[in-house]
């Protein structure tokens, strides 16, 4: 019986100086996926710690320091150029990590993250890294596949389904307008039945929906711009122009929503065509689909979102 238990003790002493003598102290782990969507947008919902319960494997609490999987927590360090600080936390230990942004092409990103664990000379540490390197690597594949399935679809990055096509509305009359405040909905169209009415004083007619541009001139005043699209040229008249659209390509999406609503979506205009390297000839601009002086509940006012580009 001591013999065996004296084996048992030998072949113990064997195994922790094995680990100890070839198992390196520390290892990387690397865990890589590619992914159909463009660098930039995958790269704002990885740096944006915020937007992570958007797309995490698990249910989580929105806007949490850390994101909890199979155990550990998560959370993002800095984020500089195409690359993100990742922070593990285990029970007893603290990984520090770093995930890659790379782009392939416009539409394809490649995201490699690696973790560097420190097993340190402890043996019993050492064997317990060694049997838990697989179960964390499978946890950084399962991640970044959740991530992959979430901006894989558009809507989900833009916050709408973007598409292009060609201008069709090349003729327009508008008008313009200067606030010391945010113009109200009639003030708005107050601008564009003036439009309107010009439009029928000289026998024409609309083609389609009123557009709007509204920009923050300074801290205290709004530059306004309404236009509406015509069957035929028309001169103008005193404050009412002609415009004339480029035949050339847009961008556009649908909303609903108030006007906070129109103006994230023409920002995420603007985050499309810098991810898809569009430039841009003319300034974006919204078209009322809804009459909002019929319908006063904002949630249902339905917007088109439009931005000319290159």
């Amino acid at each position: 019986m001591k013999k065996i238990f004296g084996l048992l003790l030998l072949l113990l002493a064997i195994l922790l100086g094995w680990f100890l003598f070839f198992l390196p102290s520390s290892v990387t782990l690397v865990k890589s996926v590619s992914m159909k969507a463009p660098a930039a947008g995958t790269y704002r919902f990885l740096a944006n710690q915020n937007e992570w319960s958007k797309w995490w494997p698990v249910l989580s609490t929105s806007h949490a320091a850390s994101f909890e999987y199979n155990g550990n927590n998560y959370s993002a360090g800095r984020g500089s150029m195409n690359v993100i600080e990742t922070i593990t936390q285990q029970k007893d230990s603290t990984l520090e990590g770093r995930i890659l942004v790379a782009s392939k092409t416009i539409d394809s990103t490649v995201l490699e993250w690696s973790i560097q664990i420190n097993r340190g000379s402890n043996p019993f540490k050492r064997i317990r890294y060694y049997f838990t390197t697989d179960k964390l690597k499978g946890d950084m594949a399962t991640i970044l596949n959740s991530l992959k399935k979430f901006v894989e679809k558009q809507d989900n990055i833009y916050g709408m389904f973007i598409e292009r096509a060609k201008v069709t509305d090349t003729v327009l009359v508008s008008t313009r307008g200067i606030f010391s405040h945010y113009p109200s909905t009639l003030e708005i169209y107050g601008l564009i039945e003036k439009l309107k009415t010009y439009i029928k004083s000289e026998n024409a007619t609309e083609t389609n929906s009123p557009m709007l541009n509204i920009q923050q001139a300074d801290s205290n005043g709004y530059h306004i711009m309404v236009a509406i699209p015509t069957n035929r040229l028309l001169n103008g008249k005193g404050d009412i122009e002609l415009k004339r659209m480029v035949m050339g390509n847009l961008i556009w999406g649908e909303v609903k929503g108030g006007p906070a609503a129109v103006a994230a979506a023409i920002e995420q205009l603007e985050n499309y065509k810098q991810d898809q390297r569009l430039t841009s000839p003319a300034i974006p601009f919204a078209s009322l689909i809804t009459n909002r002086t019929i319908e006063p509940d904002t949630s249902k006012w339905v917007t088109r979102v439009y931005y000319p580009v290159f």
